[in-house]
């Protein structure tokens, strides 16, 4: 609840936005928080500001905790300290259009097809180059400068790793490469965005999907590509091997569908 911070556990309509003439055009959910892109309601627009609320653990949430008008500094204590139970505005130099959150870290797309992180960078789950950086939190939005001569268009959060997907149909990963999650060959993790080359290839991608320790995508031909952690069977692909290229859902029972999204 936004006023007592207890567990709610039936769905009940959040007045915040609605009091202040706005509308959500996305949410996301981390572990411990969330994000939201929001616009005003007399506007039409594909794009808007970003606020965030919950745990501010680690950066998460994307703004400093003395923040003069994020935080009531007159009435703060060590709980309002750590959590933020009503929504914030994070300070982004672009609108924005899409939003995902892993687990203690958030990515935003702008309009112009930018990619923004902020967060623990932890395995360098943000994709921003560390040498820059004196804290292994970031806790202001960043620019993923490596891409930033592409255009993003979706962007996804595993517990420990990063996917985007550009008007290109090509797929970037980057940050903990446990299980394969990663999709480059082998367990390697990587620092900054690196292209898929499985999927670069032969397919064009128009959607992709992060698990906790999963990944897939799905070709402009309707087809179904997983990879990551195999345990319970959660890839479909007939056993419980981890995977650490991109395979082709192919069993019996779709092998003559096409997946939409």
């Amino acid at each position: 609840d936004e006023e007592t911070g207890e567990i709610i556990n039936q769905p009940k309509k959040y007045e915040y936005f609605f009091k202040n003439n706005q509308k959500i055009l996305e949410v996301a959910c981390g572990d411990n928080h969330i994000a939201t892109v929001v616009i005003n309601k007399s506007e039409n627009g594909e794009a808007g500001d970003v606020y965030t609320w919950g745990l501010s653990l680690f950066g998460r949430l994307g703004y400093l905790e003395g923040d003069e008008d994020n935080n009531n500094k007159k009435n703060q204590t060590k709980k309002t300290y750590e959590y933020k139970l009503t929504p914030h505005l994070v300070r982004i130099p672009e609108q924005i259009s899409r939003i995902a959150c892993g687990f203690d870290f958030t990515a935003a797309i702008s309009v112009t097809g930018k990619l923004y992180t902020w967060g623990t960078n932890t395995n360098n789950y943000l994709g921003i180059d560390s040498s820059y950086l004196n804290s292994p939190f970031v806790t202001t939005p960043m620019l993923v400068r490596t891409l930033s001569q592409k255009e993003i268009i979706q962007v996804v959060c595993g517990s420990k790793h990063m996917m985007c997907l550009t008007s290109e149909g090509l797929v970037y990963s980057w940050g903990s490469g446990e299980n394969g999650v990663l999709g480059h060959g082998s367990m390697s993790s990587y620092d900054k965005p690196e292209v898929i080359k499985e999927l670069k290839m032969s397919y064009e991608i128009v959607f992709i999907a992060a698990g906790m320790f999963s990944s897939a995508a799905i070709s402009s031909t309707g087809q179904l590509f997983t990879w990551g952690r195999g345990k319970y069977g959660v890839l479909g692909i007939g056993s419980e091997e981890s995977v650490c290229i991109p395979t082709l859902v192919s069993n019996d029972k779709i092998k003559n569908e096409q997946i939409f999204y």
